[in-house]
């Protein structure tokens, strides 16, 4: 959906809100059409919405937002037939119960698709809602330059990448890694 216009009928901006996972549970519903006046923001859409159904205000410190596909902070205008989706956190990262936290690894032999069952087998619990996993692969070309990097590019213009070599400072990439991850689970927070 592109935005929508400043104001529709009378003056109204109509919005189209969009619930997920818990907060879907709790309204009963996995959307619902706010009118609100001229100049309302995604945190306008909010209020609106817990006017509506009161029991999901205790979630707002956790949500994140998201107008028309792409996320955007509380104060963000809202237009006539725009769509604001309420992102709740994604879970996982703490440990659980027993104690049991992400795994952090660096390996030195390169590893296949074989690798999202064993850390599914490691990580997946009867509580989880997913697995998610990321292979990359060498890819033929050197890629997209970076800009002010193109004049360099052009000399591997025709190349064909044929393997790739990693090295790394293990401590200091698990000491990035988990700095990384907390800071995400913040945001996401």
């Amino acid at each position: 959906m592109t935005g929508g216009s400043p104001t529709g009928e009378a003056g109204q901006v109509r919005v189209r809100i969009r619930l997920f996972a818990m907060q879907r549970e709790l309204a009963g519903t996995r959307a619902v059409e706010v009118v609100l006046p001229p100049g309302s923001t995604i945190e306008d859409a909010w209020l609106a919405l817990v006017a509506r159904f009161p029991n999901l205000a205790p979630g707002r410190a956790a949500l994140r937002f998201a107008r028309n596909g792409g996320y955007s902070p509380p104060e963000t205008p809202v237009g006539d037939g725009d769509e604001v989706a309420m992102i709740p956190p994604v879970s996982g990262g703490a440990p659980d119960a027993e104690g049991r936290v992400p795994i952090l690894e660096l390996r030195e032999a390169p590893f296949d698709a074989s690798i999202l069952a064993e850390l599914s087998a490691r990580l997946a619990t009867p509580e989880d809602g997913a697995v998610v996993g990321f292979l990359g692969v060498t890819r033929r070309s050197p890629g997209t330059p970076a800009p002010g990097q193109e004049s360099d590019a052009a000399r591997h213009a025709g190349r064909v990448v044929e393997s790739l070599a990693y090295e790394a400072h293990p401590e200091m990439a698990l000491r990035v890694i988990a700095r990384s991850r907390t800071r995400s689970r913040r945001a996401l927070a």
